[in-house]
């Protein structure tokens, strides 16, 4: 069993398609992960990199902690079931279920339990008892054998190996499997020790030496096929082990393709589309077949399919892919309720997502959103309070599933267009064009609801609907990404700033020297991860557990905003800001937070290793990375991710080199001008001239210029031609 890490992997075939894009993510042991996208979204390409089908451009690949990226795939120890099952017509299902077994390599080790096992079963003649006068001479006896081998058996002598391979191996599912072995073994013993019609008589431990080879050949075919059936066992295939491919179902035939990469127990097994082929209800026995399989099996599962109700019913987490990137991962559950943005809202769901352009707008504990048509809707403010600021009174998208309707007789009017009934449930064509609204492909205000049972509302009726706004979601017009997610990234409150003093909510923090000069009425932007301890007194008004970290909803005086703390909080606790992510505005002035991340260029050079280090370090170069004229050793990792690349053209090439302040060391390997020092009060940072660039390094008390080191391990290298940033 494995866990997966993917770390900025990307595919870039040689015509420039960019198959994959910054793709990365870690998958635990035991874990079942579906990837899940339209048609040519990357998630196939994804799971062929990891067999080893497709070589990775760019980025790592980890399977159980060890870098594959280089290895070839029959040594990555995974299996894979693809589209079509793939399964050879002219074998039986034992054969196709035995063909990996019989193809895979034994190691070392392998070899010797196997060669134990065998002369545990079948005894030989050891050196010490050939000398013996009880044994017969070994060349006689090996001139004999030989001579055995050539006899033509006739009819009678036929028969009689029949007979002595059901008297020696009775009829029964695993002596089925393997009766072609049995009856070979039993007639090269026959044929060993017949001669002229007469039988010799040798002891059996000397025959043993000479059939060393078919021995080991039968138990390990033996083991191979005691393998196959357990795996039948488990799939159900008992009764068809002796039949073709083509004389079975798809069903069957899926199972088999199951059980073949079963039989190796592999550490990862990867699916493609696997149900595809299938018809409604064989897929929805074989969802719950695999769900079964991976419960039992308990081992990484990857499986890939542009079936939503796949991805929802058999996933621990879920990939949704868009153009080779990854929109969001999370689990079925959160994925449903907190879409990140409205690709991934209208993916995941039946019927999709309804959307509508609309403005939200607060007053107190009240809100409204106004469609598009002038029609408003009323609502509690609270099923609002994690949307962005910035977007009330602006334009956002709307979006409301089918369920989350309410037939309501308070509620706005829309004309029924078209009604389809389900049984369980009834769906409802509807828009908010209640005068020339006929068709609703051509609707101007679209949407479906959804109704548990049966809706006596007919097509040409007008309906007054409401809305369940706390489970509604907004999004960017233009990004169209999340505006009111579940996880708060970024907090906009108004501020007032006096006296080197910042007012929060009426309540006073002091200003640290490098924005001692703000005065006046700002809008303070910053993370949710920037609050520290200080001197700032805030009330918990909830605190809810996410993936992050635990989400506070604090209120500082008359302001309510959000905090990221790695515990639990409650009560009224103290807080402070780490003032160099705090960006501030008003109107068209802008003070951005400080930008910690550093840009240089750099090129990449090849090192050749003289002959003493090509031994040592088995490799025959190094990789020096190029800045200012000054080299710097790629570390083992960074070297690694750099040759990981499978685009050599990084050599010789204009590269930038991205690095935070995390980054620096304090080795005196470059000096920067320094050209103004900012002090936040718990950290001071230095703005620095460096080879025509504009950088931030901490700042240690040095003068007019400041010496510093890299730390290659911490930095990332981007090659601007392809995009690729390799971390």
């Amino acid at each position: 069993m494995a866990n997966l890490n993917l770390k900025s992997v990307y595919k870039v075939y040689p015509n420039g398609t960019k198959a994959v894009n910054d793709f990365s993510m870690d998958i635990e042991d035991k874990e079942f992960i579906v990837f899940v996208g339209p048609s040519g979204c990357g998630k196939s390409t994804v799971l062929r990199m990891i067999a080893g089908l497709e070589e990775i451009s760019a980025g790592e690949l980890k399977i159980d902690d060890k870098v594959v990226n280089d290895v070839d795939c029959k040594n990555r120890d995974t299996a894979m079931v693809f589209q079509n099952y793939a399964l050879y017509p002219h074998m039986t299902v034992a054969d196709n279920m035995a063909f990996p077994l019989k193809m895979s390599k034994l190691t070392k080790e392998q070899k010797k339990e196997l060669s134990a096992r065998v002369d545990e079963k079948y005894p030989r003649l050891t050196k010490s008892a050939r000398g013996s006068d009880k044994y017969l001479n070994r060349a006689q006896i090996k001139k004999e054998y030989k001579a055995g081998k050539k006899l033509v058996l006739c009819e009678e002598d036929k028969r009689e190996i029949s007979r002595r391979v059901k008297e020696e191996y009775p009829r029964g599912l695993k002596n089925f499997c393997l009766k072609p072995v049995h009856y070979a073994l039993v007639k090269r013993d026959y044929k060993a020790n017949i001669r002229d019609g007469r039988d010799l008589v040798r002891p059996v431990t000397l025959l043993n030496n000479l059939l060393k080879p078919f021995h080991t050949a039968f138990v390990r075919r033996e083991e191979i096929y005691a393998q196959v059936i357990k795996i039948a066992e488990i799939l159900g295939l008992e009764e068809y082990l002796g039949k073709r491919p083509g004389a079975m179902s798809g069903g069957q035939r899926q199972r088999v393709a199951l059980g073949r990469a079963m039989v190796r127990n592999p550490k990862v097994f990867l699916l493609d589309e696997p149900l595809s082929n299938l018809d409604a209800k064989l897929r929805n026995q074989m969802r719950s077949e695999i769900t079964k399989l991976h419960n039992r099996l308990q081992t990484t599962f990857v499986y890939v399919t542009h079936d939503q109700v796949e991805a929802m019913t058999m996933g621990d987490r879920i990939v949704v892919m868009k153009s080779g990137r990854i929109q969001q991962t999370d689990t079925p559950i959160n994925l449903y309720s907190y879409p990140e943005n409205a690709f991934v809202a209208g993916f995941i769901g039946t019927p999709s997502m309804n959307f509508f352009d609309a403005v939200v707008e607060v007053a107190g504990d009240k809100a409204s959103v106004a469609f598009a048509n002038g029609k408003k809707m009323k609502f509690s403010s609270e099923c609002v309070k994690k949307l962005e600021r910035k977007y009330l009174g602006k334009a956002v998208k709307m979006g409301v599933r089918p369920e989350d309707f309410i037939l309501d007789d308070g509620g706005v009017e829309c004309a029924v267009l078209n009604k389809e009934m389900l049984g369980s449930e009834t769906l409802l064509y509807c828009d908010f064009d209640t005068d020339g609204a006929t068709n609703y492909e051509s609707g101007k205000f679209p949407f479906i609801i959804k109704v548990e049972g049966i809706c006596r509302k007919e097509s040409g009726d007008n309906v007054r609907v409401g809305v369940n706004f706390a489970k509604v979601h907004f999004f960017d017009k233009d990004t169209e990404e999340s505006v009111n997610k579940r996880f708060v990234s970024y907090n906009d409150v108004s501020v007032k700033a006096v006296n080197g003093k910042l007012y929060i909510g009426g309540k006073a923090v002091a200003l640290p020297p490098a924005l001692a000069h703000l005065d006046g009425e700002y809008n303070a932007i910053f993370p949710t991860s920037a609050f520290t301890d200080g001197g700032l007194e805030a009330e918990v008004l909830e605190c809810e557990q996410l993936k992050q970290g635990w989400l506070a909803r604090l209120a500082i005086g008359g302001e309510k905003l959000y905090a990221l703390f790695d515990c639990e909080v409650g009560g009224k606790i103290s807080v402070g800001l780490a003032w160099h992510s705090v960006a501030f505005s008003h109107g068209d002035k802008q003070i951005p937070a400080l930008d910690t991340e550093n840009r240089i260029g750099v090129r990449l050079r090849k090192r050749k290793l003289d002959g003493a280090a090509k031994k040592r370090e088995k490799r025959s170069f190094d990789v020096d990375v190029i800045c200012c004229g000054t080299p710097l050793v790629c570390p083992l990792t960074v070297l690694k991710r750099l040759l990981g690349a499978s685009d050599r053209k990084l050599f010789g090439t204009d590269l930038q080199l991205i690095f935070s302040t995390d980054a620096v060391t304090s080795e005196n390997t470059f000096s920067a001008e320094i050209i103004k020092v900012l002090d936040y009060g718990v950290g001071k940072y230095a703005v620095c001239s460096f080879a025509g660039n504009e950088i931030v390094l901490p700042y240690n008390g040095e003068n007019g210029s400041l010496n510093f080191g890299i730390d290659l391990i911490k930095a990332s290298v981007y090659d601007h031609v392809s995009a690729i940033i390799i971390t």
